[in-house]
């Protein structure tokens, strides 16, 4: 799963950004 998580890494801070933006737009409405 090491290697999977060093390829995903990206990834997964693009799903933590996409959360926290969509969280901000959320909270805008």
């Amino acid at each position: 799963m090491s290697a999977v998580n060093l390829i995903n890494e990206n990834d997964d801070e693009r799903e933590i950004a996409c959360q926290a933006a969509c969280a901000l737009r959320e909270s805008m409405y």
